[in-house]
């Protein structure tokens, strides 16, 4: 799958066009983790988002598992100094499509209206997991 197929793929990224998704993806780098290897430990500054393009990542202690197309750390996108509140490993090799805070402001600094869609399509991401929970909750 193309970068800019995945980038579109991504639900925080919906609300924006082809040429806004051609900006992003240009914004963007790809990381390649070995098996075993660490993405970050708990309590490490947050490497900005990432979004696995192939492979696996385990998320803390209790089998959380992170799939192609699973997405990490759209909140430091937006929020300074975050730290990782889980270890983040790869269990086979993993390819990650990842994107800083740094290059996510310098997209804003000319397309600021990017940066808003994509505040949107995190609150809305959030909002639908949210709900998902509650329903869980309620039953």
């Amino acid at each position: 799958m193309s970068h800019f197929d995945l980038l579109k793929s991504c639900p925080i990224f919906s609300q924006l066009s082809d040429s806004e998704m051609i900006l992003l993806e240009k914004s963007c780098e790809e990381i390649l983790l070995a098996k075993g290897e660490d993405l970050y430990k708990q309590g490490d500054m947050s490497k900005g988002f990432c979004l696995i393009k192939a492979g696996k990542l385990s998320a803390g202690d209790d089998d959380g598992v992170l799939n192609a197309g699973d997405f990490i750390g759209s909140f430091s996108l937006y929020k300074s100094g975050l730290k990782a509140k889980l270890d983040v490993q790869a269990i086979e090799t993993t390819a990650l499509l990842c994107l800083s805070q740094q290059k996510f402001y310098a997209l804003g600094q000319d397309n600021p209206h990017i940066q808003l869609k994509v505040a949107y399509g995190i609150l809305n991401e959030y909002v639908s997991e949210l709900d998902q929970v509650a329903e869980i909750l309620l039953k």
